[in-house]
């Protein structure tokens, strides 16, 4: 198993770290010890497919009941390049579906928010070019999500905007 020098060190490193931790309370650091061997396994070269699956399919059992659902969404995706490698087309699919799903609307919704605050502060700061798209980016997305009262805040926001600019024909549209 030829890895690069640094994927070698990086998966000897890991190995050591397991050991020390495997077998503890340390439940989420082994996890994230075993995800990352995966990742590096995965991207050695030549690729250890088999071993970094199992080591990803381990870490999802370390994550247990109540896994952070970006960690999770993390080794499912990291698990659907694993499939590919092997030439499970099916098995990748579902690895990156799950991944979407593990995310789902919690993820989505954040980052609408944090573009509508964006957005927001980007108008104050007079660059209402850039803050526009961000604003009708968010308001969609946060439609489609079903989360209205958040949809109409960024619509209210970009409306007070194009106000602000002189933009009432767009504005009146955002209402």
């Amino acid at each position: 198993h030829d890895a690069l020098p640094i994927y070698q060190e990086a998966l000897e490193l890991s190995e050591e770290a397991l050991q020390t931790f495997r077998g503890s309370s340390s439940g989420p650091y082994v996890s994230g010890l075993l995800i990352t061997r995966g990742y590096l396994l995965l991207h050695c070269d030549p690729p250890r497919v088999d071993e970094g699956f199992a080591s990803l399919t381990e870490a999802l059992a370390e994550l247990g009941d109540n896994p952070n659902p970006m960690m999770e969404a993390y080794v499912y995706t990291e698990l659907s390049y694993a499939y590919l490698a092997r030439g499970q087309i099916g098995e990748a699919i579902g690895a990156a579906e799950d991944a979407r799903r593990r995310l789902g609307m919690t993820a989505q919704l954040e980052s609408a928010r944090a573009a509508t605050a964006l957005a927001v502060a980007l108008t104050a700061d007079g660059q209402h070019d850039t803050a526009r798209p961000l604003f009708t980016e968010a308001a969609t997305v946060l439609d489609h999500l079903g989360a209205t009262r958040q949809a109409a805040r960024s619509w209210i926001e970009l409306a007070h905007a194009l106000t602000d600019t002189g933009h009432f024909e767009e504005a009146v549209a955002a209402y």
